[in-house]
């Protein structure tokens, strides 16, 4: 108010240019503190909220997947023939708003060991789209759901990392949320009714936007039911949202997904990715023996034996990588010839 009266004052008055200049200037100096504190706060806010919200355990997970995409080049490019999934990534198409990329049956608990996570291939294709699309500056909310963080397997904490997602993405939505941090604490990070309902009115006003979650299948049957049952509510009451799934088809998902999602079966599509990075691998390996020693017959019966794996892999990334490993590190020639020419008929037997 005193700046406006000040400003009547002038016009009204036979201010030198000098004062009004120098009033200006005022004016915009005190304008950009202003921003500076409130840009202050929300970051100091913003900071709040990812003490509060955020996993850090999804985010480095994302980053541990991405890097191992960046490695392995185009693989994965046979999903943007698929109709669905072309639809799915179209904006302004609304025909497609449910996919589920389901991974291979009967990978059991092989998927959960350390050293062989990353080349599964739902979720290696599940990483490679957010990278995509965050690249793009596309709206974009993931989950990765693990079973060696029992925390992740939680629906509530889900929610949580993608509501902080979504702030992360549009600020304006900081204040609201810390006021809800503040003042509604305790259902803010315990009560799981409450922070659905939160979440789904964040995202009404959000604009486009993708939800990625992978790994359904690893949390508890009960746990990844509600979950479900939740995002399919959401995305239907808003249209703005579109929804990919992956995991392996799994009994229970099933039945809730088949009315709506389209199914994309990564093994029935991932020869060629099989193939280019047995290749890529087997490149890289053979030059390793080639400064050891080996010479250019043993290398071409390597070879000749990599390409019997591709086709006995039948569209299982972890079955080609498990018996690679294992060739990898025998001792001496005969021994790697033998692990590759007596291949395993699944993956038990790998």
């Amino acid at each position: 108010m005193n700046r406006i009266t000040e400003d009547a004052r002038l016009i009204t008055s036979n201010a030198s240019l000098e004062h009004v200049q120098a009033t200006d200037l005022l004016r915009r100096n005190a304008l950009e503190e202003f921003q500076k504190a409130e840009r202050f706060r929300n970051d100091e806010k913003f900071l709040s909220l990812s003490q509060a919200l955020e996993s850090k355990t999804c985010k480095s997970k994302l980053g541990e997947i991405i890097n191992d995409t960046r490695q392995r080049g185009k693989l994965g490019a046979w999903l943007d023939k698929n109709s669905h999934f072309t639809k799915w990534l179209e904006v302004n198409d609304s025909t497609c708003r449910y996919i589920w990329l389901q991974g291979i049956p009967g990978a059991g608990d092989m998927g959960k060991r350390a050293d062989v996570r990353n080349c599964l291939g739902k979720t290696f294709l599940a990483a490679n789209l957010i990278r995509r699309l965050q690249a793009e500056s596309t709206a974009i909310l993931y989950g990765f759901i693990d079973y060696d963080n029992q925390a992740m397997r939680r629906p509530l904490r889900l929610w949580h990392s993608l509501i902080f997602q979504l702030v992360s993405h549009n600020r304006d939505l900081c204040s609201i949320v810390h006021e809800i941090l503040i003042t509604k604490y305790d259902s803010l990070t315990s009560d799981n009714e409450y922070v659905e309902e939160f979440f789904s009115n964040l995202v009404q006003s959000s604009g486009p936007l993708r939800i990625v979650i992978d790994g359904l299948d690893e949390a508890d049957e009960t746990e990844r039911g509600a979950a479900v049952d939740y995002l399919l509510r959401m995305t239907e009451s808003h249209p703005n949202i579109k929804l990919l799934l992956s995991s392996r088809p799994e009994r229970d998902l099933e039945i809730k997904l088949k009315q709506k999602f389209h199914v994309i079966r990564v093994d029935q599509h991932n020869e060629v990715d099989i193939n280019n990075y047995v290749k890529i691998e087997g490149d890289a390996w053979l030059s390793e023996l080639q400064e050891c020693g080996a010479d250019d017959e043993s290398c071409n019966q390597i070879r000749t034996a990599l390409e019997a794996l591709v086709k006995r892999a039948n569209g299982m990334f972890l079955y080609a990588k498990l018996v690679l490993n294992i060739a990898k590190s025998a001792a001496d020639l005969p021994v790697i010839l033998d692990e590759l020419e007596t291949l395993p008929t699944g993956l038990d037997g790998a």
